[in-house]
Order: C-alpha cells, then structure tokens, then sequence
C-alpha cells in the first residue's frame, strides 16, 4: 500500500478512505501525509458497524461521489467492500 501511495502521489491522485472503525480514516490521513508530503486524501467515510440502512447507504454513495477521488481504499469485513465497489460502477 505505501509503495502505491508513494506511486500515486507523484502522479497526484486523489485518495478516498472508506472504513469501519471510527478515526481511522483520519489517522491513516495523517501517517500517509506525512510519510508522503505530497499524498492526497480527498475524503474519509466511517460506516457503522451494522448493515446500512437504505439513506445511509446513498448518503455514503453521495459523500464519495462529491470527493472527486480517483483512488477509494476500502477497510470494511465482507461483504461490504463488495457491494460498495459494485455501486460505484
């Protein structure tokens, strides 16, 4: 992931953390940030714990679309990676 995101930034792509436990989209923003100065995080989205109910789910949908990210990092237990990953294409 680091040799990606080190890859990445030089080509300046926009990174998008979609994850479950709460902070860790921000604390993975600041280790990579300054690991890599020039990395690019364009949004974080912490999902709870549970399934989403249907306005949550177009409400994580809508926050990732509004963050012109090129790169989505998911870190949710299955099968939620897999249908957020579907309803982005």
């Amino acid at each position: 992931m680091l040799r990606f995101c080190t890859a990445s930034s030089a080509k300046k792509n926009h990174h998008f953390f979609y994850v479950v436990a709460q902070g860790a989209g921000e604390d993975l923003t600041r280790k990579f940030v300054k690991l890599i100065p020039r990395f690019q995080v364009v949004g974080t989205y912490c999902s709870p714990f549970r399934p989403l109910a249907a306005t949550e789910n177009e409400e994580a949908v809508a926050v990732t679309e509004r963050s012109n990210d090129e790169i989505v990092w998911v870190g949710l237990g299955a099968p939620k990676p897999e249908r957020r990953m579907f309803s982005r294409c």
